[in-house]
């Protein structure tokens, strides 16, 4: 006695099913495993990151106030210059307020990563200056070098 039509039909349906879900498993597999080295390789970026931001910490509680003092003063030597961006006044803006976003553009990001890199102060100051010599402010100071 054969089986009927339908019972044959059902039995392929079935076996099908079981396939794709013994894939969908292996594939499941396959994903977990690389979502946990992905997570171990965060891990280890994060704690690189805290070693190299503890890192430059070190360095710049090592800066002595004097140094920022210096890289602030001649930055306002540069603001005045005629070389630099020809400020009369450098730093002071014209209501008489220090240029705070100045200082903490160029002074603490430029100048102290460079000094925390290891550079010297000399070399420090050469990129500040530089990196304002590239602003667009130097720039809107001297038309013709567009």
């Amino acid at each position: 006695m054969s089986p009927e039509p339908s019972s044959v039909r059902l039995s392929w349906l079935v076996r099908g099913l079981a396939l794709v879900c013994a894939l969908t498993i292996v594939v499941a597999v396959i994903e977990a495993s690389a979502l946990r080295r992905q997570r171990g390789d965060v891990q280890r970026l994060l704690d690189e990151r805290a070693r190299v931001v503890s890192g430059q910490h070190d360095v710049w509680s090592r800066i002595a106030a004097p140094e920022f003092a210096g890289a602030i003063a001649a930055l306002h030597a540069y603001y005045v210059d005629d070389a630099g961006l020809r400020r009369p006044k450098g730093l002071v803006l014209d209501d008489g307020d220090i240029d705070a976003n100045a200082i903490a553009r160029w002074v603490l990001g430029v100048y102290a990563p460079a000094r925390a890199a290891g550079q010297s102060h000399d070399a420090a100051v050469a990129a500040m200056e530089a990196a304002v010599h590239d602003s667009p402010e130097y720039k809107a100071a001297r038309p013709a070098i567009r």
